[in-house]
């Protein structure tokens, strides 16, 4: 990657944030309108997804512990993003470090544990 590219990403990231932010409540207010998540309707079972919006909405808050209990692949993302944005702008300044693990370990470990959440908050829920 280029460094004009990095400095692109760099100032762009930003100001992405910033609109998402801005339109966020347009967002919340169309999803209102469609009714919530079809399978959590349909099999009375929640999807990985389910609580996305509500753990984005409380993140945007500032409540970390409720935005984790909504659906904590938001946090895990966020800081995810975070992180990766941290290493393209200390690449801008010839520093080169890699903060995210890169193996395949790092990445099965954090699907089973999100799997093993989901299937833990379906369960809870019957019982």
């Amino acid at each position: 990657m280029s460094r004009r590219l990095r400095i692109i990403i760099a100032v762009s990231v930003p100001i992405a944030v910033i609109a998402g932010v801005l339109i966020f409540d347009t967002f919340v207010a169309i999803t209102q309108l469609t009714g919530g998540s079809r399978i959590y309707y349909l099999m009375g079972i929640q999807c990985p997804g389910c609580g996305g919006t509500r753990s984005v909405a409380a993140l945007l808050r500032g409540d970390i512990v409720r935005s984790f209990l909504y659906n904590p692949v938001v946090i895990f993302s966020f800081l995810l993003g975070l992180v990766f944005y941290a290493e393209i702008v200390l690449k801008i300044f010839e520093v080169k470090v890699k903060i995210v693990p890169r193996g395949k370990v790092f990445w099965f470990v954090t699907l089973a544990a999100f799997g093993i959440f989901y299937v833990g908050r379906n369960l809870v829920q019957f019982f």
